[in-house]
């Protein structure tokens, strides 16, 4: 009888460790792949930012990169769908198949919006382009917040890293550097 307690007592902790790390190490992969997909949502997003603001006053001939865009947002939406279910499933949507039925996350609303963007951008008159741009930034920013909480780190590795910020521009910092070129003996 001793001889099991003593095989129980070792296995029984064994099983626990076990048990945690199968846990950790889900946790960990699911967390990974967030990750990658969100910088690949950040990549899309702040990309199409860019060529808002870069065409936002002109018409060029369709941009081939808002065009790819367009495909990209509409995959990265359907990869979040893995990572992030819909709320309600049982109150909306009924007909729908499962990974549709609900509300959407609102992790997903800025890319479903960037594909909507990507898809509008080229046929948009001057006066819409400039609002385009403007809720290009805001969802940008709203999404690099919520996965920011989602997959971003509670502490930084460095405490030099995690200390804030001066708050400089480019336009402070060359003000800065004309005063000191100006009071430079030479």
């Amino acid at each position: 009888m001793a001889h099991w307690l003593g095989i129980i007592s070792v296995l029984l902790p064994a099983l626990a460790l076990f048990g945690t790390w199968m846990s950790w190490r889900r946790s960990e992969l699911r967390r990974d792949d967030v990750l990658v997909w969100g910088n690949d949502a950040i990549a899309a997003l702040e990309t199409i930012l860019l060529i808002c603001i870069d065409e936002e006053n002109h018409r060029p001939s369709p941009n081939p990169r808002m065009d790819d865009l367009r495909y990209r947002t509409a995959i990265l939406v359907e990869q979040g769908r893995l990572f992030f279910r819909n709320k309600d499933p049982h109150r909306y949507g009924g007909s729908k198949q499962s990974a549709y039925r609900g509300l959407r996350p609102c992790i997903l609303d800025p890319m479903v919006v960037a594909h909507q963007i990507a898809t509008a951008w080229p046929t948009a008159d001057p006066a819409d382009r400039a609002g385009i741009r403007v809720i290009a930034e805001s969802r940008l920013r709203n999404s690099v917040s919520l996965l920011q909480k989602e997959v971003g780190r509670d502490r930084t590795a460095s405490a030099e890293t995690g200390e804030g910020g001066d708050g400089s521009t480019l336009r402070h910092l060359l003000s800065q550097l004309e005063r000191e070129r100006a009071h430079s003996p030479g």
